[in-house]
């Protein structure tokens, strides 16, 4: 009985809905540097972006459909960079990770977050915590 109350308890807690759901591909994921974990997943028609703390309810959850998701890819001798790109309800998002050649970290991240050309938001990864899966993006991908 102790098992399923402990099971239960597991389920319940706010901070499993810091995730991507089932349907969903994680696309990027980090922790930053003050202690938020971020996710970008994929679904077969839109994209979601979460925020929050650990063990403490989703403080943000935005979804789009694909049609309104633009990402980029840029690589050159030096670096690649991927920016994902969307806009809800007037506030424009771009999470952005950057691959340097030769040099550690491995990404480097940042999500950068504006409304009415204003920047409200701007959250640095931890550069431990940075996962990519660039080819797990099924949205189109637009040139620069």
């Amino acid at each position: 009985m102790r098992i399923y109350m402990f099971a239960a308890a597991i389920a319940l807690s706010p901070g499993l809905a810091l995730a991507c759901s089932t349907g969903e591909t994680e696309v990027f994921s980090c922790i930053t540097v003050n202690g938020k974990t971020a996710y970008v997943c994929q679904a077969p028609e839109s994209i979601r972006y979460i925020l929050g703390r650990p063990g403490s309810a989703t403080e943000m959850t935005v979804s789009v459909p694909n049609s309104g998701f633009v990402w980029h890819s840029d690589g050159g001798s030096a670096m690649h960079t991927i920016d994902l790109n969307f806009d809800t309800r007037g506030t424009h998002y771009v999470v952005s990770a950057t691959r340097y050649r030769d040099e550690l970290p491995p990404l480097d991240a940042q999500i950068q977050v504006e409304r009415g050309g204003e920047q409200v938001a701007s959250l640095v990864c931890r550069d431990d915590s940075v996962r990519l899966a660039e080819r797990a993006i099924t949205a189109a991908k637009t040139p620069y």
